[in-house]
């Protein structure tokens, strides 16, 4: 019988994010790796306002190792961005925090880590050497500006670079190619040796 009311729960939570957005789905994007992407919500503030259902852009990505992250958004307005720790599966529509911790409609938990201030307006920003382990993460972006106009359509640009930490350092490549230069020359003095004594 709970598991009734919980199910007809779900479907009115359902039904009722559609009739409050003309856009049901907040874009849920896989980010292959480091690079430039577009995209475009339709709120000036849904990042602000808390509000999926296309207000809101979830970027998703798995990191294989630790590594650091850098983002920015750039736009004609300002935008605000949350990072999560966790995947979002579905489109969260009210159940969005931009500051906190929340559950998904999928039942996925998502714990916040970092990101704009929301509680200075008009505050964008971006992210640069945040460091983090492997993992799965969501980068959620929307407008952050004043809410003149809440049915527009508005682009941005999504700059994200990832760094994996484990790279060799510059003092330790140099010293393997010293290393290895040594061995060469070594090698030749070697081979010199015993082609003068044949």
């Amino acid at each position: 019988m709970i598991s009734n009311i919980k199910s007809a729960a779900f479907v009115l939570l359902l039904s009722l994010g559609s009739l409050l957005s003309p856009s049901t789905e907040a874009a849920i994007i896989a980010l292959p790796n480091s690079g430039n992407y577009q995209s475009e919500v339709i709120s000036d503030n849904g990042w602000t306002s808390n509000y999926g259902f296309g207000e809101v852009d979830f970027w998703v990505f798995n990191l294989t190792e630790e590594s650091t992250l850098s983002v920015s958004v750039l736009s004609n307005i300002v935008f605000g961005f949350s990072l999560y720790d966790g995947e979002l599966l579905l489109d969260p529509g009210m159940l969005f925090s931009n500051y906190d911790n929340f559950f998904g409609f999928a039942g996925e938990y998502l714990t916040y880590i970092t990101g704009t201030d929301p509680f200075t307006p008009l505050s964008g920003g971006s992210l640069a050497g945040f460091k983090l382990p492997a993992g799965s993460y969501t980068l959620a972006v929307g407008g952050n500006d004043v809410g003149f106009d809440p049915t527009g359509r508005y682009q941005y640009a999504l700059d994200m670079f990832i760094q994996p930490t484990n790279l060799v350092s510059t003092p330790a490549t140099t010293s393997l190619l010293l290393l290895a230069f040594a061995m060469v020359i070594r090698q030749q003095r070697r081979q010199q040796s015993h082609s003068s004594r044949g």
